[in-house]
């Protein structure tokens, strides 16, 4: 009966030091997703991004990476980079090949964050504040990128 005591004391102050101290981590690092809004799995089937080197005026390619939807639900398609985030100081061409469509994106900000998850060590990670898609200024509230059709 001890034993069964101490467990639940110990269960009621790990939550409350989960639910108190420590942040849920919603969200971690956004510089790897773009959300699609009013698009179909299929519009993105065989979409990539197109990494440049920032103010060349979407001349100078560094790199590129297929897009890997990772969910679809009623209001959008969650999709990841797997070969690199999007960064501060590039620009970037989102190719839609089905949809025979470009989005270019530059002026890229991004803010540092740390997050700890109860009895993990410091998770450091990076969001993004703000970007330009087809000369639109976006303040997606650390989202990730969001492209609209």
């Amino acid at each position: 009966m001890k034993n069964r005591f101490l467990i639940g004391v110990f269960c009621v102050l790990l939550s409350a030091c989960c639910a108190e101290k420590y942040q849920i981590c919603e969200g971690y690092d956004t510089t790897y997703t773009i959300r699609f809004y009013n698009f179909n799995t299929t519009d993105i089937d065989s979409a990539f991004v197109t990494k440049y080197e920032a103010s060349t005026n979407f001349s100078t390619a560094l790199d590129s990476t297929l897009i890997h939807y990772t969910s679809d639900n009623s209001s959008f398609i969650s999709a990841t980079l797997t070969k690199f985030p999007l960064e501060g100081g590039k620009d970037y061409i989102i190719t839609l090949k089905r949809l025979n469509k470009i989005y270019k994106v530059s002026n890229i900000s991004k803010e540092s964050a740390v997050c700890k998850r109860c009895g993990e060590k410091k998770f450091n990670y990076s969001r993004l504040s703000s970007y330009i898609v087809d000369g639109s200024t976006n303040t997606n509230l650390y989202q990730g990128l969001n492209i609209s059709k």
